[in-house]
């Protein structure tokens, strides 16, 4: 009777099981001579004999390698270890490993083996990708669909000389190093969580394998999948003993287990991977000249990061009512017209596609970049764009996916293979903005042709206008609802059965009820008529229907970290909820339909959920969740579990300690250190974390200045180069210039701010905020030489000159900064009267510009107690001799 079972044989011939390698599984290996790996006692003799005397032969490893690391030193003991395990070659057993499809492998082996047998095996299924500390780019090193993490615990010969990943030979290095290999144990407890673990190569008496057993228990719940133990001389009361901690014994060597495991799991159920509905290759290669052919590099591009929609032939079938309440946004809504079309949409064709075809010049590379509130339906103008450019107009057009990276170099090789313009699209340009940035100005330089179509956030763009401005060639906006698509829309709803509320109505009054709420964006819009409650109640009122509370608590969890626009894995929600992606699908889909939506899980990739949009995630966080304690608890649970080395976890958790979010989660400073505290042991005492608790303590409503200092003399330790660190030290001394009522005392640190944001500038150039900074010192100076009796006319006069210096360097930059988003009235339009009844003079010409900024930051005389008498003499003086631009007033 065969020892493996039919559960565990299923899931092996899924894919599902990971595999975990200790010592016994490389006790076959053997050199020439018939030498074998050593066992623990084994290595602590050699290593005694090595470095210290046979008279410590019999002593334990730990104790012989401590005393040997202390006799000679940390490299060359490791040296020794690595050089002498690196002989060992793979057997015939390891290269069978190679025909299995694994969720994932670990091992707590240093060796080379198993590398070595799928370097070896003629057709491996997979490709082995080790992994051996934290910020390991584990999405780059798994993009590939049939690639397979190999995580490497306790060290690798690969890397012996590493003193902060040395191979672990004792229980001080085992606790002192393993905080470079936190996130490594974290992903093992994941998997753990939600795949069955097979241990192969360990004793009962292994503490590796006990010590990784209690932790694994301590943290999951009692359904977690089952593990298999496979080891010789398993007796019965120990079987008995493990399969009550639901293990299952298998009483075998390693070889003899792989010899079982082959014969039980048939050849065609290896190498099996979900194939995609579409073949994302056929049409580009189809563009390419006889004998050419894309890198692997563009391969994995095409197939992991994007949506050729040329090729989408067939899509699933969408539900309207749930394309109309934002629950499906997929290709399948844009096939069967459910969308309304948008005036937008043949704007841009007709300027950017049809213009294009009909002229003479060939194409640039350009970027057109669609601006619309949320809920506007920008995500959907993409897509209806995208369509029609492929179809319609017969243009090679990329998608960039939800989770997809931005790879510069494979879009600029494909657009160079094809030999054609190709467009491209990416929602939420702000995501991969700094690889927009390298594609864009690369393909200028190259004269390569692609259009890049854009969309982002109105408010996001007003907050980064200049970064974007500096990009964009054109720009539209998606404006509210005209009446002719609303019209179209109620009849695309009356079609679909989806009037909601507004059914019984007639047209005339479904057209004015719709209208009213239409002001508002498309999203509201749709909620909010057909359901006849404001949006918010709408939005309460379906979190507080989640039933049952488990499932109602995974979708806090999706909100909490969706409204911030990053996907939620399915790996994180397991570890959090102890809801595998299988549970969840099976007992939690059906609860959550039309309110989360699950992604990837495409190419080999994690499958993630998220709210059907920002917006709503970001309303449950605010008005349905009301408890502050009850959110502060949600984010603490979720910067406890993120995974940095995951992208999406990573922005997660700088978004989460930022420290607005901080701030408007809880003025309360213990639950701000409850969060920093997390975040830096989840970080290793980041920089980034540590200079934003001291943004937290400098921007809090009764900042705590010498607090900030401190933390922002540590940030600078730890990352000295930092410009923006840098940048704070300038906005610390201008914050205490602000604090502070000695006149004295307020100009020393002006100075200060001063000083050091020239220095800054020196060193790094300048950017929008150290001009910022700089604008704010000259503006608070000359608001200090104001209040001071004895300061001059032409001293005043002086610093109102430098002021208009520094405004007219920067005034492009200074007005998006200061939030001049108004249109503003200059400087006397504050005043009781006209300018002219006091008889001020009109000989000198002042940049309106500069009246306008001081009067946007309310630096008017009235709020100084100034006379005006004293503006007319300072005003009367000679302006700058060169004048900015702007509106001049005389």
């Amino acid at each position: 009777m065969s020892e493996i079972t039919n559960a565990l044989k299923n899931e092996v011939e899924s894919g599902n099981a990971v595999l975990f390698l200790g010592a016994g599984a490389s006790m076959s290996c053997q050199l020439p001579n018939g030498e074998k790996p050593p066992t623990g006692q084994g290595l602590a003799d050699i290593l005694a004999k090595e470095f210290l005397s046979n008279d410590y032969v019999g002593f334990g490893l730990e104790e012989v390698a401590e005393l040997a690391i202390s006799q000679h030193n940390f490299s060359k003991v490791q040296n020794f270890v690595a050089d002498f395990f690196n002989r060992f070659q793979p057997t015939p057993s390891h290269l069978k490993l190679a025909s299995f499809r694994w969720h994932g492998i670990a091992t707590t082996n240093y060796d080379l083996v198993l590398e070595r047998a799928y370097e070896q095996a003629l057709n491996p299924v997979q490709l082995l990708k080790p992994i051996y500390r934290d910020g390991d780019p584990i999405e780059t090193k798994l993009k590939a669909s049939n690639a397979v993490a190999y995580m490497k615990l306790h060290g690798c010969l690969s890397i012996p000389n590493d003193e902060s990943l040395p191979l672990i030979l004792t229980s001080d290095q085992y606790e002192q190093f393993r905080e470079n290999r936190n996130r490594l144990f974290s992903r093992l407890k994941e998997w753990a969580s939600e795949f069955p673990v097979l241990f192969v190569g360990y004793s009962l008496q292994d503490k590796d394998l006990r010590r990784l057993l209690n932790e694994l228990d301590s943290e999951m719940r009692s359904s977690r999948p089952r593990f298999y133990l496979v080891g010789p001389g398993f007796r019965s009361e120990q079987v008995s003993l493990w399969e009550s901690k639901r293990i299952t014994a298998i009483k075998m060597d390693f070889d003899s287990f792989v010899r079982e495991l082959d014969a039980s799991v048939g050849s065609v159920f290896r190498g099996i991977v979900a194939a995609s509905h579409s073949e994302p290759n056929n049409y580009l290669n189809s563009r390419l000249p006889p004998g050419e052919k894309f890198s692997e590099r563009a391969k994995l591009f095409i197939e992991a990061d994007v949506d050729v929609v040329n090729d989408i032939k067939s899509v699933d079938t969408v539900k309207p009512e749930s394309f109309y309440q934002a629950a499906d946004n997929g290709w399948g809504a844009i096939d069967a017209s459910l969308d309304v079309r948008r005036r937008i949409t043949d704007t841009i064709l007709e300027r950017h596609v049809v213009d294009q075809i009909a002229s003479s010049e060939p194409p640039n590379a350009s970027f057109v970049l669609l601006k619309g509130h949320a809920g506007s339906g920008k995500s959907i103008t993409m897509k209806r764009l995208a369509w029609e450019i492929a179809r319609e107009f017969e243009m090679p057009c990329l998608f960039l996916k939800e989770l997809g990276e931005l790879t510069p170099s494979a879009v600029i090789e494909i657009a160079r293979a094809i030999q054609e313009q190709i467009v491209l699209f990416v929602d939420d340009v702000l995501r991969v903005h700094r690889e927009l940035t390298t594609l864009l100005e690369y393909a200028s330089d190259a004269g390569v042709h692609i259009l890049v179509v854009g969309s982002v956030r109105q408010s996001e763009f007003n907050s980064r206008r200049l970064e974007l401005e500096e990009l964009v060639d054109e720009d539209y906006e998606l404006t509210y609802l005209s009446e002719r698509e609303i019209r179209g829309l109620l009849s695309l709803l009356d079609t679909h059965k989806c009037l909601g509320e507004l059914e019984p109505k007639s047209e005339e009054e479904r057209f004015k009820e719709f209208s009213e709420h239409s002001g508002r964006q498309l999203l509201v819009a749709l909620h909010e008529a057909t359901h006849a409650l404001s949006f918010r109640e709408i939005i309460c009122d379906e979190f507080r229907g989640v039933q049952p509370d488990e499932a109602r608590q995974i979708y806090k969890t999706i909100c909490v970290l969706y409204r911030l626009k990053t996907p939620v894995r399915a790996g994180l929600i397991s570890r959090i909820h102890g809801v595998g992606f299988a549970e969840f699908s099976d007992r939690f889909l059906a609860p959550l339909e039309r309110i989360v939506r699950v992604i990837g899980g495409d190419n080999g990739r994690d499958y993630s959920y998220v709210a059907r949009h920002s917006q709503i995630a970001d309303m449950v966080y605010h008005d349905a969740i009301n408890d502050a304690t009850e959110r502060l608890e949600a984010v603490l649970k979720c910067l406890r579990f993120l995974d940095l080395d995951y992208s999406a976890d990573r922005e997660a958790f700088y978004q989460l300690i930022n420290h607005r979010t901080v701030l408007e989660l809880s003025k309360n400073r213990a639950d701000a250190r409850l969060i920093y505290d997390i975040a830096c042991e989840k970080s290793s005492k980041d920089a980034v974390v540590i200079h934003q608790q001291s943004l937290y303590e400098m921007k809090h409503p009764s900042p705590h200045l010498k607090e900030a200092e401190t933390l922002l003399v540590e940030a600078k330790r730890l990352a000295p180069n930092n410009p923006t660190i840098l940048h704070s030290f300038a906005e610390l001394a201008f914050n205490r210039a602000r604090n502070e009522r000695s006149p004295l005392r307020k100009a020393k640190y002006l100075s200060e701010a001063n000083e050091a944001c020239r220095s800054l500038v020196a060193r790094s150039g300048y950017t929008k905020y150290s001009r910022n900074t700089l604008v704010k010192i000259k503006m608070e100076q000359l608001k200090l030489a104001l209040a001071t009796e004895d300061t001059s006319d032409e001293s005043l006069a002086r610093q109102l000159k430098s002021l208009e210096t520094e405004l007219a360097k920067h005034k492009r930059e200074v007005v998006p900064v200061l939030g001049a988003t108004r249109k503003l009235k200059i400087w006397y339009d504050y005043q009781p009267q006209a300018p002219g009844d006091h008889g001020w003079p009109r000989k000198q010409k002042r940049d309106g510009f500069t009246m306008k900024t001081l009067s946007e930051r309310q630096f008017k005389c009235s709020s100084m107690g100034t006379p005006q008498s004293r503006w007319q003499n300072v005003w009367a003086l000679p302006a700058q001799p060169s004048s900015v631009g702007g509106n001049s007033s005389s």
